[in-house]
């Protein structure tokens, strides 16, 4: 039986599996995603905040009316493109913070002991794989490549 031949590609191959498995057993990812997430949940929920107080303000200056002798002017025909364009904008700020909560709820789950475990057998399994040239290499590699760096 001849032995594989390894080529720089395996080599890269196995490098970059070995590193990204010791980059996931440090934690490194959990505590930048982490962090990121609660800081951009935080300028997201001030922006919703803001502008819903500003939607409330020109909802009630819409309800002015200016009487100029015999002629009076509805201020709130004015004011109704920029209320529907602050209604937009909170409305995309809602969508917003449910994509972060859900994220945050994601990464609490993927960041265990389990998907840490999982990941490193995947990984294994990727450099057997590699290592023995064997049918079940694209699989492993594919299966590695999509399992969330996590741990």
């Amino acid at each position: 039986m001849r032995a594989p031949s390894y080529k720089y590609k395996d080599i890269f191959i196995a490098t970059s599996i070995l590193v990204l498995i010791f980059i996931a057993w440090l934690r490194l990812p959990d505590s930048f995603s982490a962090d990121y997430t609660d800081s951009a949940m935080l300028s997201t929920g001030a922006a919703y905040a803001s502008a819903r107080t500003i939607n409330a303000l020109i909802s009630t200056f819409q309800t002015a009316q200016v009487s100029v002798g015999f002629a009076s002017i509805s201020v709130g025909e004015l004011l109704d493109p920029i209320n529907d364009l602050v209604e937009r904008f909170s409305a995309v700020m809602m969508w917003c913070l449910g994509s972060l909560a859900l994220q945050k709820i994601l990464l609490a789950a993927v960041a265990t002991k389990v998907f840490q475990v999982v990941f490193t057998i995947i990984g294994m399994a990727a450099l057997l794989g590699l290592a023995f040239k064997n049918v079940y290499l694209t699989l492993t590699l594919k299966a590695f490549a999509f399992f969330p760096v996590s741990g």
